[in-house]
């Protein structure tokens, strides 16, 4: 009788016991299943970015030019928020000259990528073929461009010197290619030839926009572009085009709030699997009514350009210069964006960045 008591004592606590183990590996797999889940939602792909671009190109204000680069770097240095900057080969002349604290600012700041835009009166640029690029052979019409890109050229005539210049000495200078180029020539055959050439030189990005590729301008400063020819990955003469999906001209939202202009930007985006929101600026749009290369380059002063007497300085116009209560109102939105975009959490990115994700 002791021994068949004995017994059911053992199976019932061996049932407890196993019932127990049960339990507890219950537990266990969903406390694993909850942690696994958390993981899972912080690994997901975001979807949004912002960059912000600052074209640096002024030749005549050229203090003015300085203060502004350096300004933009100061601000966005204190909040912590990429900016990729566009330079010239012009601007990179004048700035190694007078001031060269600002070139080595470009080489060391944690936040700046450095890019490269061509302007007027190189003959690649937009309806600036004043030495016949077109009708030269390939192989001549390459080499000449490859020559602009390695020297400066003199602003009152358009022609290469002697002196480094360029994309390639910007590239000697950074200790690495810039990253976009801007090329914007109308011209296929210009375009298309600059283009391998700064392929050749380490660049990665075609930076596109225009008409083409604007099929959408809102009252608000907001330019939508064409969602498939300005995606990631896409490529114009076999080279990268860099993500665009919206252009913001800051200069033109001074009537709007930073927060309004985000948001109301990724409203108007159509929905796209990676939507690259970029906010730009020019220089001179923090002082200037008109930029240096428009007001030497175009218009009336383009029938003087290359002429004997022509002396690009003589375009100077002191007029032209914003009123500072003016000046403070755009640098006022222009920092209150980028504190927007990094209190709230959006991806900020350069061209860095975006290098590693084609």
């Amino acid at each position: 009788m002791r021994c068949l008591k004995r017994s059911i004592i053992v199976i019932l606590m061996s049932i407890i016991l196993i019932m127990l183990i049960t339990l507890s590996l219950g537990c266990s797999n969903e406390k694993v299943e909850e942690e696994g889940t958390a993981k899972n939602l912080n690994i997901q792909t975001p979807t949004k970015y912002i960059t912000f671009n600052l074209n640096a190109q002024e030749f005549l204000f050229v203090e003015e030019g300085i203060e502004t680069a350096n300004r933009v770097i100061d601000i966005h240095e204190e909040h912590n928020v990429p900016v990729d900057i566009f330079v010239t080969n012009t601007v990179i002349e004048i700035w190694e000259e007078q001031a060269p604290d600002l070139i080595e600012r470009l080489k060391n700041s944690d936040v700046v990528a450095v890019s490269y835009h061509i302007r007027p009166p190189t003959p690649y640029a937009s309806n600036y073929d004043f030495i016949g690029l077109e009708e030269m052979s390939e192989e001549e019409r390459y080499e000449t461009i490859v020559s602009y890109e390695e020297h400066t050229f003199d602003r009152n005539n358009g022609l290469v010197t002697e002196k480094s210049g360029g994309y390639e000495h910007v590239k000697q200078l950074l200790g690495y290619a810039p990253k976009s180029v801007g090329i914007l020539s109308e011209s296929e055959i210009n375009g298309e030839t600059a283009a391998q050439v700064f392929k050749d030189k380490g660049a990665v990005f075609y930076v596109v926009h225009g008409k083409s590729t604007t099929p959408y301008e809102s009252e608000n400063c907001l330019y939508i572009r064409g969602a498939e020819s300005m995606a990631l990955g896409n490529m114009k003469y076999d080279f990268y085009v860099r993500p665009e999906s919206a252009d913001i001209k800051l200069y033109e939202c001074l009537d709007l709030e930073a927060p309004q202009i985000i948001e109301d930007a990724f409203k108007n985006i159509p929905d796209q699997e990676n939507i690259f929101l970029n906010i730009k600026m020019h220089d001179n749009n923090f002082f200037s009514e008109k930029s240096a290369w428009s007001q030497v380059y175009s218009g009336e002063s383009k029938r003087g350009f290359g002429k004997e007497g022509f002396n690009y300085l003589d375009l100077k116009d002191e007029s032209l210069l914003t009123p500072e209560e003016d000046k403070e109102v755009m640098w006022t939105l222009y920092e209150a964006t980028v504190s927007y975009v990094s209190s709230s959490g959006y991806n900020v990115i350069n061209a860095f960045d975006i290098e590693g994700m084609v």
